[in-house]
């Protein structure tokens, strides 16, 4: 699948056979509007053309994350927020990250403070950690880990978390984290969102573990491969364990360089 910025992403016309004079109409008045939006969607879905540019769409160029990302969060102008609306009008899957988005925008702000009192929630690798990490592990991990608030706790089982930053500072230099996560929705299984942004030595390369803050081990491994700023999701079904209903935190582990 191809990702591309907004300016890539081909323009979607509306006055093609598929959509009728009025309906080109209602479509103009609707996509300003996101609830009028979503009810012509709905009307329209069940049309063999909508149905025949739909499968057109998904086979074409995609916008980022970011993109979409910033599009949920409102820092789009009005006619790059119109170019990704019309896009995932036809694209179930860019539509499903809209809603996992959304559903992380929306969780309140009274609720993320609920959580603020509960201890510390950055500290040091204690001594029985060699227990579950090896020495050379050990050696190369962040001088601390980063467990945010409320990850894999109860009390989000029934909701998602709002977005949370985190900057490591290693040897190497420093590395910004930022995570969301969310419950499964019907077919769709739990997720985390991970954004980072390296400022690291040249040619330094690093990896991104989850761990137990409790046992202190290894949930997933990530490898940005070199990457210095990208963002993924992953997927219950891809980390082996549940983001919601279970703890994880964030350690960085910055690897001997050879020679």
């Amino acid at each position: 699948m191809k990702f591309v910025d907004n300016d890539q992403l081909p323009i979607i016309h509306f006055k093609e056979p598929c959509l009728m004079k009025h309906e080109h109409i209602a479509l103009q008045q609707a996509v300003n509007d996101q609830a009028e939006f979503l009810t012509f969607l709905r009307q329209k879905s069940r049309s063999e053309g909508y149905r025949s540019r739909k499968r057109r769409i998904e086979q074409g160029p995609h916008p980022t994350e970011e993109l979409l990302h910033d599009y949920v969060w409102g820092a789009l102008d009005r006619k790059a927020s119109r170019v990704i609306r019309t896009h995932a009008a036809f694209c179930s899957g860019c539509m499903r990250q809209l809603r996992r988005l959304a559903q992380i925008r929306d969780e309140s702000e009274e609720q993320f403070l609920s959580w603020a009192n509960t201890p510390k929630v950055e500290a040091s690798l204690p001594e029985h950690a060699e227990k579950a990490l090896s020495p050379d592990l050990l050696d190369n991990l962040a001088i601390e880990f980063w467990e945010p608030i409320g990850a894999g706790e109860a009390l989000v089982a029934a909701s998602s978390s709002v977005m949370q930053e985190h900057e490591f500072h290693t040897k190497a230099g420093t590395v910004k984290v930022l995570c969301a996560w969310g419950q499964a929705v019907g077919d769709e299984p739990a997720f985390l969102w991970l954004s980072w942004n390296a400022e690291l030595q040249d040619e330094q390369t690093f990896l991104i573990h989850l761990i137990d803050p409790e046992l202190r081990t290894i949930r997933y491994e990530i490898d940005p491969k070199g990457i210095r700023q990208g963002n993924q999701t992953f997927t219950q079904d891809v980390l082996s364990f549940d983001p919601v209903g279970q703890k994880w935190a964030i350690a960085i582990v910055i690897p001997e360089r050879e020679g």
